[in-house]
């Protein structure tokens, strides 16, 4: 089970409200989001401002607690519709890499993209460019329509051919 501290998120699993934790685990997890909100650097203040710039709706230091591993991972940003997690990288990060690597992976598997942008590179294009990038509609595969697309090219050269064939005569 996935806990979180963001409500209705539809994801590739089921997710429960944070509060069932038990009473000293959330004290603990309010905590740890409100120093890492408190404590967050200038540049995840500027990622912030810019965000709020593009009207994307996000939620800040968001709390995400996998109960099969008992890993907790919080988000810099979660960009909630297009479930995008929005992380600034630092310094730090060169040493958590192995971190970083099963951090994402857990995301993806959720169902949420992880997108890495290093503290220098925070401005309004970066981030643009990295969203854009991340928002790829795949539709999944269907039969009924790819036979309805087959039916409706049959039609077409039916009726090309019907209108090929009236205009030229055939002789014998």
């Amino acid at each position: 089970m996935i806990y979180t501290n963001i409500d209705n998120l539809k994801l590739n699993v089921k997710t429960k409200s944070y509060n069932k934790l038990g009473v000293s685990f959330v004290e603990w997890i309010e905590n740890t989001c409100l120093n890492l909100y408190k404590n967050r650097n200038i540049y995840e203040e500027k990622a912030s401002c810019i965000l709020k710039d593009l009207k994307i709706k996000f939620e800040p230091q968001c709390l995400f607690f996998d109960s099969e591993t008992n890993s907790t991972y919080f988000l810099d940003f979660l960009l909630i519709e297009s479930k995008i997690a929005l992380e600034i990288d630092g310094e730090s990060h060169k040493y958590k890499v192995l971190h970083d690597k099963n951090r994402d992976l857990f995301f993806k598997r959720i169902g949420i993209k992880t997108v890495r942008i290093k503290n220098e590179n925070v401005c309004n294009h970066e981030i643009k460019k990295a969203i854009n990038n991340c928002i790829i509609i795949h539709k999944p595969y269907d039969d009924k329509e790819e036979s309805n697309s087959l039916e409706n090219i049959r039609k077409i050269i039916n009726t090309h051919n019907k209108k090929y064939n009236k205009k030229i005569k055939i002789s014998s």
